[in-house]
C-alpha cells in the first residue's frame, strides 16, 4: 500500500459560519473522500473494518468539518448501537470546484 503524502484541498461551507479551505492528507483525506461519496447515507466503521474511523472523524471535526453522528441500532450476538457519520453543509474538492464550479456534496 502506498501512502498519500500529497495534500488534498477542500472548500468547506458549514451550515453556520464562514466557508474555509482545508488541506488534508493520508487517512484524513481518505475519510473525507469516503464521507463525500457516502452522501446522506453516511459512513460507519462497518464500511471499513480495521480503519480508525472515529479518530479520523474527530480530526476532521476539530478542523471544523461539520459531521453529524447518527446512532443506529443493530442486532446480532452483540446488540447495541453504532455511529453512522454524515457530512453536513457543503464540501467541494478545490480541483473539482475550479473545473466545474459545482459542489460534490450539499
Amino acid at each position: 500500500m502506498t501512502r498519500n503524502h500529497v495534500p488534498s484541498l477542500f472548500k468547506i461551507y458549514p451550515p453556520e459560519g464562514e466557508p474555509f479551505e482545508l488541506s488534508v492528507r493520508g487517512r484524513i483525506a481518505w475519510m473525507l473522500d469516503k464521507l463525500l461519496k457516502a452522501r446522506n447515507e453516511g459512513f460507519t466503521s462497518k464500511d471499513a473494518p480495521g480503519a480508525r474511523v472515529s479518530d479520523y472523524v474527530r480530526r476532521l471535526r476539530v478542523a471544523g468539518v461539520p459531521i453529524e453522528t447518527v446512532r443506529v441500532e443493530h442486532g446480532g450476538p452483540f446488540p447495541g448501537t453504532h455511529g453512522r457519520y454524515v457530512l453536513k453543509g457543503k464540501v467541494v474538492p478545490v480541483d473539482h470546484a475550479a473545473k466545474t464550479g459545482e459542489a460534490c456534496h450539499e
